[in-house]
């Protein structure tokens, strides 16, 4: 399940959906619907309730032979503590600390050690919203993305097809932004859009909706922990961010 609030008319909604796995081993999936939420709050016990209501409409009620997954905030947490058996969503958990790594400048009153990222993230960003507002990207072979804050992976397609024009954006980058295109580094960019390309793959093996991917999670993590072993030859930036990912996501993605 998943909820999410619509940014112009305010309006907050749950998702709630089934997973079945068949005596083949093939995963079916049934959305049981996308309803407003009406609860007074959305504290714990009244996402409960929600949820509850949802089932009840099928017949079908949580028990502690039920599994569900959700993401990994601590309202989820206490929302299905009893009744039923939560699991973690892993793509959730990555997608989640990535975020941090590019974006917070502190976890739990710890400083986020990842400087050089967030500077290129923060000037990339700058430059492809102002491409974009400009209408000046006509002037490009691709259409630079611009990031979503709903799902961070979507970053690395801005950052990647960023790279992609890198070479053509100068002439078309205003005096007011041309100091965020002076500042980057394109080779480290190149470094960062490679290592972030298992990243990418692993996304896209645990959202897979055809096939269960739990037994996916294990490998996967040990996956990741070998592309952020550090080498010699790796940027600075690059090794302080394996180093934040190692620490604070892989080792805990299960």
């Amino acid at each position: 399940m998943d909820f999410w609030t619509e940014s112009y008319t305010g309006i907050h909604f749950g998702g709630v959906s089934l997973h079945h796995i068949d005596q083949n081993n093939i995963l079916h999936v049934f959305i049981l619907g996308c309803y407003p939420y009406d609860e007074t709050d959305q504290k714990a016990p009244n996402v409960r309730t929600f949820v509850d209501k949802v089932l009840e409409e099928y017949t079908l009620k949580l028990d502690d032979k039920k599994y569900v997954v959700t993401d990994n905030e601590n309202k989820m947490k206490a929302t299905f503590n009893n009744q039923c058996k939560r699991i973690g969503c892993s793509s959730h958990y990555l997608n989640k600390q990535l975020e941090h790594a590019f974006l917070s400048e502190k976890i739990d009153k710890q400083i986020v050690p990842c400087v050089e990222v967030q500077s290129l993230f923060k000037n990339i960003k700058a430059l492809v919203v102002h491409i974009r507002r400009s209408h000046k990207q006509l002037k490009l072979k691709r259409k630079l993305q611009i990031y979503s804050d709903t799902r961070f992976n979507g970053a690395f397609y801005m950052l990647n097809v960023f790279l992609i024009v890198f070479d053509d954006l100068y002439p078309i980058i205003n005096s007011t932004h041309i100091e965020h295109f002076i500042n980057l580094d394109k080779d480290f960019l190149e470094e960062v859009c490679n290592f972030l390309i298992p990243f990418d793959q692993v996304f896209t093996e645990l959202s897979a909706t055809n096939r269960p991917t739990l037994h996916r999670v294990i490998p996967l993590r040990q996956y990741l922990l070998n592309r952020c072993e550090i080498k010699p030859e790796d940027h600075h930036g690059i090794q302080k961010l394996k180093q934040f990912l190692s620490k604070n996501t892989i080792d805990d993605i299960y």
